[in-house]
């Protein structure tokens, strides 16, 4: 265990000399320009929960945002932000993949 070099807690520290904690809040600042208490309000006006499936997963949500004007539009859990992303937040490609699924649920 050594000190972290931004909040001096004497923690496991990765190779930058960060603890888990700090090394989030930068990665939140870099990525997308908000703290954590910026991600916080997000996690409590979404009740802890994803902003598309509802549900509430045991570990971090993910940030979500809209490439093109770099603008955060909630918090998913993984599933849901790797299934936008495959579908490259195209809502085209998102309204075709509910016409195909509804050919076999009948609505």
């Amino acid at each position: 265990m050594a000190s972290c070099w931004d909040c001096g807690k004497r923690r496991k520290l990765n190779t930058k000399h960060l603890c888990s904690e700090c090394t989030r809040d930068k990665n939140l600042m870099t990525r997308y320009g908000i703290d954590t208490q910026h991600y916080n309000a997000l996690l409590k006006k979404q009740r802890g929960a994803c902003a598309i499936c509802l549900t509430k997963p045991k570990g971090k949500l993910h940030v979500d945002h809209c490439h093109d004007k770099n603008v955060i539009r909630g918090l998913l859990c993984h599933h849901c932000n790797t299934a936008l992303g495959l579908a490259k937040d195209s809502r085209k490609v998102l309204s075709r993949m509910i016409k195909y699924l509804s050919k076999c649920k009948g609505e």
